[in-house]
């Protein structure tokens, strides 16, 4: 029955790829090379009518093969004693949207910085997927500008990953693995961090205002530059926490244990040192 399952798992898989493919590459609607032209009024119209159709199918297309690995859970039931088997299939799923332009996305250079200008919004929206329980392909991939708003990822495995930029607002993270993940500049506004593990992540002028991290783990996390203002840290673990004078705590947070980080001027190198105690 494993195997069965499985090799279902692949077919749904397969198919949704194939079906992109079709939709992004064979049929020239890839959604990124689509109303680009506005030289003519009547050519224009024709062409965002065509990008209308895209996302309408692509939306369509996605939502079917998310619903099919989803559902599929319910009568595995030898499998659903186990972390869940369709983690790395969704995985697989959010990655090729990323690549394919349509969840946001922003470029960066040779250097791996990130080009804030030519950022992409998100040409579909993934609120109403599951994604619970995902887990990211290895080796440490770059979702740099990733749009997962609304998404539920609770549970998910994404330690190590480049989420710089992302936007995670009203995201559900909830006993997520985000250990060492990199949100640098992230939206993560009311976002439901309860129980995530955030352990040695940086999080530098991410944005996480009414955020619940409620019992969440942040040890060794850095916090500098973030906007953690009327977040819920009730009960987080906060050893070893950086932060610096642009953090922005909640009202009464108790700082015990956490590292405030400033600048210093080091007598052997003349140079502006970062000192954090």
């Amino acid at each position: 029955m494993d195997a069965a399952s499985n090799q279902q798992r692949h077919e749904i898989m397969s198919t949704y790829l194939e079906e992109m493919k079709d939709l992004l590459v064979d049929k020239g609607l890839r959604l990124s090379n689509l109303g680009q032209d506005t030289s003519n009024d009547a050519a224009s119209e024709e062409k965002e009518a065509q990008r209308n159709e895209a996302k309408r199918m692509a939306e369509a297309i996605t939502l079917n093969a998310a619903s099919q690995l989803y559902e599929n859970q319910s009568w595995l039931s030898k499998l659903l004693q186990q972390p869940n088997p369709n983690g790395e299939h969704k995985g697989k799923l959010v990655k090729f949207l990323y690549q394919a332009d349509l969840i946001g996305g922003c470029p960066v250079d040779k250097k791996l910085k990130v080009d804030k200008a030519k950022c992409k919004s998100a040409e579909l929206k993934l609120s109403t997927i599951k994604l619970n329980e995902m887990i990211m392909e290895r080796p440490v991939i770059r979702l740099i500008g990733i749009d997962l708003s609304g998404a539920d990822l609770s549970n998910s495995k994404l330690s190590g990953l480049n989420l710089d930029m992302a936007n995670l607002q009203g995201a559900t993270l909830q006993e997520a693995d985000l250990s060492k993940v990199v949100l640098t500049g992230a939206n993560m506004q009311g976002t439901n961090l309860r129980k995530a593990d955030l352990t040695e992540a940086l999080l530098i002028g991410t944005d996480l205002k009414g955020a619940n991290l409620r019992e969440a783990t942040l040890t060794n996390t850095n916090l500098r530059g973030a906007n953690l203002e009327d977040a819920d840290l009730h009960k987080a673990k906060l050893i070893g926490a950086k932060y610096n004078y642009k953090t922005v705590l909640p009202k009464g947070i108790d700082t015990t244990g956490m590292l405030r980080c400033t600048m210093v001027n080091d007598k052997n190198s003349n140079k502006l040192k970062e000192y954090c105690q």
